[in-house]
């Protein structure tokens, strides 16, 4: 009888305070990447993993959790680099009635931390698939998670921040000799970056000009970093919609879908055209962008406008997620004003197949305070009106939104004339070639000079911080990563565009 009163009492207590005490029914413990404790898999969220880490992470993920993942290659990169897939669901429940739901991310290869969220939302759902809230979810939706797009500029982006993808079919070949990328960053010094290179009058402590960024002049012209490994190509323009239509031919590509890895892409989404909504997820600002990018929404059509209205409200909820859960801000807003764009991913999607795709991007380093305003976390930011300025891009808003860490300062470091020749030796640089380039005046005025480094002349390597940063992780990324989380799931939750 006593141990029935305990129990009665327990289950009592349980339902009271279910809120408040791990276990009880509603908030079961969760595995996130704050809290890793338990996890089949162990990552830690703070660190930036190379390609062949990550494949590994998916890999044993899978096999971890069978019973509710698929892996499989969507496609390969130029470098021949497997595009995964990972298929998340309760393969126990029939999948005629469930959503499709779509999470894509490192579309920019130097956006690292947009990996590092998406391989987290596979990591988040198979940790935690069997609990309450995530298992319900996985018995309604089938989420496919495409943690990088473009695996080559990520891979390079650990020497140098590359944005783009590797095809050198489609790079143009930027020093003349009919070698493409026979000049590329190297780090000559051994620091481990990969900085840029001056000319330093050592008397007065003064560059006099530049050679460029750290490379072993492999086309022995005398300009460091003048042919880098670069298609060129933004693969968030050269989707089969409306590319071209902006008049300026710049980084669209040589042709819409030029590249394997777009060609994936687009290939995925049209064998699942019919998904419920997917996410793209990017860096450089802290927002959720919705299409159309090329143009404004058009008022007159009611349909479109409807539909407009409903990716506007889950746009700033899922922004609003993300905010609660990161105590950073983030805003929303239609693309066109926020960046006007063609041919990119979330309006092809729309755009072909009518799938409402959000532009999720997860990070924007540094802390802002300037005219009276700061980053500063405000829970009663309004995340859409206030920056509903119908400003096209660099917005005082924008930088109110930003992940408030410390970046690294300016580093320096310099070297006599004697230790500079023989650091340029061992990287096999004929050192008598190298031009030193001073920039003097500004637009039409603008005048290079030129000329040979001199024998009393030093370098001096200087790193900024995206410089510094390659390779690494900010700090607070495990709560950027799980606070992204929240805004995924508010989309996977969403309603179908009426």
């Amino acid at each position: 009888m006593k141990k029935i009163l305990i129990t009665i009492m327990i289950m009592a207590l349980c339902f009271a305070f279910a809120v408040a005490i791990p276990g009880c029914a509603g908030n079961e413990p969760q595995v996130t990447g704050v809290n890793t404790e338990g996890a089949a898999v162990d990552v830690d969220w703070n660190v930036r993993y190379h390609y062949a880490d990550l494949e590994k992470q998916l890999q044993d993920l899978h096999e971890a959790y069978p019973e509710y993942s698929e892996l499989e290659s969507i496609g390969k990169s130029y470098e021949d680099r497997d595009l995964w897939c990972m298929t998340i669901t309760d393969e126990s429940v029939s999948d005629k009635n469930k959503e499709e739901v779509a999470i894509f991310g490192n579309i920019h290869g130097n956006e690292g931390e947009s990996a590092s969220c998406a391989m987290y939302s596979a990591w988040f759902l198979l940790e935690n698939a069997t609990s309450g809230q995530v298992r319900k979810l996985l018995s309604k939706n089938i989420i496919y998670v495409i943690p990088v797009i473009n695996p080559d500029g990520y891979e390079q982006s650990f020497i140098y921040k590359t944005r783009e993808n590797l095809d050198a079919d489609s790079a143009p070949d930027r020093d003349g000799d009919g070698i493409k990328f026979n000049d590329s960053y190297e780090d000559i010094n051994g620091d481990g970056m990969v900085g840029t290179v001056y000319s330093l009058d050592m008397e007065k402590n003064k560059t006099t000009g530049t050679f460029g960024k750290e490379s072993k002049d492999g086309n022995h012209n005398g300009k460091l970093a003048d042919d880098p490994r670069n298609s060129g190509v933004d693969l968030n323009r050269n989707y089969d919609f409306m590319w071209g239509e902006d008049g300026v031919m710049d980084t669209e590509g040589p042709g819409p879908a030029s590249e394997s890895e777009t060609v994936a892409v687009q290939d995925f989404i049209t064998k699942h055209s019919d998904m419920k909504a997917l996410a793209t997820l990017h860096t450089g600002v802290q927002c959720t962008v919705y299409p159309w990018g090329y143009r404004p929404a058009d008022e007159s059509n009611e349909k479109e406008w409807a539909e407009n209205q409903q990716m506007k409200d889950t746009a700033i909820a899922i922004s609003q997620a993300m905010s609660k859960a990161t105590k950073r801000n983030y805003y929303a807003k239609q693309g066109y004003y926020d960046i006007e764009t063609y041919s990119d991913m979330a309006d092809y999607a729309y755009g072909r197949y009518g799938i409402p795709a959000y532009t999720i991007e997860v990070y924007r380093g540094g802390y802002y305070k300037n005219y009276g305003l700061s980053s500063d976390y405000d829970e009663n930011y309004d995340t859409y009106d206030v920056v509903d300025s119908n400003l096209i891009g660099g917005s005082i808003e924008e930088n109110i939104c930003s992940w408030n860490n410390e970046l690294p300062k300016l580093k320096k470091a310099d070297y006599t004339h004697e230790e500079a020749v023989a650091m340029f030796e061992a990287a096999g640089i004929d050192y008598t070639k190298l031009i030193s380039r001073e920039k003097s005046g500004a637009g039409a005025n603008e005048t290079v000079t030129k000329k040979p480094w001199g024998e009393d002349e030093g370098i001096r390597i200087t790193y900024n911080s995206t410089q510094q940063m390659c390779g690494k992780a900010p700090e607070g990324q495990d709560e950027m990563v799980t606070g992204v989380m929240e805004g995924i799931l508010t989309m996977i939750n969403a309603d179908r565009l009426h």
